[in-house]
């Protein structure tokens, strides 16, 4: 079996459109291959086993085909009798359809005949009706031509009349609006020139009042510089007292900085001092606490020992 793996191999080299095996395929093969013994031909097993399968199946075949040649043998006879009924069944409706039909065929023959008379009376009667009616609509609409040209020359002499009141109103308000126009454009001029004369006069004002905000401005000016020379001149004369004064209570802030500073560190001093005793208050009352505690123990035992 390892000696056929390498042929099998090569050829799925040399044919790239085979598709490669999937892992659990793989899986499979090996396991079966490893079931093969020595010189075993799996090829030809198979062969033999499908060549057996096949010849089972053709005996198979063989034999249900004799079944089913009787059973078709069986039905074949049941489909002829059966058909044999149905043409006898069919034989039988159909005489009677045709003989229904002949009584049909003669009752529409004697009847369309007689409907056939009956409508050639009603058409001529019809028709007769028709000629009358259209006569009498051609009459009508003849009179009714005549009554709608009538009437539209009626409109149009009743249009003009009522026209030439119309433009006559049309006429007057146009002139009333042409003497508006005229008015309004007069009014406008008017406006317009009095508009100017007192731009005019507020343009002089403004050039008036420019020129003495200007002065004003100026004169201020000036009074703010000498104002603002004089306290510079006074903050000059002033500076070195505030200097001195400064240099004075920076001096005071030292001093009473390093007494603070002194006081304190001789209030830690005394603090350290305090504590110092009182640990020694303490551990002296320990230590009479135990002289004291072991004198009891001495007198318990000795109370005990005269007991």
């Amino acid at each position: 079996m390892a000696t056929m793996a390498h042929p099998r191999k090569s050829r799925v080299e040399k044919e790239p459109h085979v598709v490669p095996l999937t892992k659990t395929e793989v899986i499979r093969v090996t396991a079966a291959e490893a079931q093969l013994q020595p010189f075993q031909d799996e090829k030809l097993e198979i062969y033999c086993r499908e060549h057996d399968d096949i010849a089972a199946s053709f005996q198979e075949a063989r034999e249900g085909r004799g079944v089913l040649a009787k059973l078709y043998d069986q039905r074949n006879k049941e489909i002829l009798d059966r058909l044999v009924a149905m043409r006898a069944k069919s034989d039988k409706e159909a005489k009677q359809n045709l003989d229904q039909l002949k009584d049909f065929c003669k009752e529409f023959v004697d009847t369309v005949a007689e409907r056939k008379k009956a409508w050639r009376h009603k058409f001529a009667d019809d028709s007769k009706e028709i000629t009358t009616r259209s006569t009498r609509m051609g009459e009508t609409i003849t009179s009714l031509d005549e009554a709608i040209v009538q009437e539209h020359e009626d409109c149009l002499a009743h249009a003009a009349a009522e026209t030439e009141p119309l433009n006559a109103a049309l006429k007057q308000h146009n002139d009333f609006l042409e003497r508006q126009v005229a008015e309004r454009g007069e009014e406008h001029d008017r406006f317009m020139a009095d508009m100017q004369s007192r731009f005019q006069a507020i343009r002089k004002r403004l050039a008036e009042e420019k020129e003495a905000r200007r002065s004003r401005g100026h004169d201020m000016r000036e009074r703010a510089e000498e104002r603002f020379d004089a306290v510079e001149r006074q903050v000059r004369q002033k500076e070195p007292q505030v200097r001195q004064g400064l240099e004075e209570v920076r001096q005071r802030l030292a001093d009473e900085l390093e007494m603070k500073s002194s006081s304190q560190e001789s209030m830690v001093q005394d603090m350290m001092r305090f504590m110092a005793h009182f640990e020694q208050s303490i551990s002296e009352s320990g230590q009479r606490q135990e002289k004291t505690k072991a004198h009891l123990q001495a007198m318990k035992a000795k109370l005990r020992e005269e007991e």
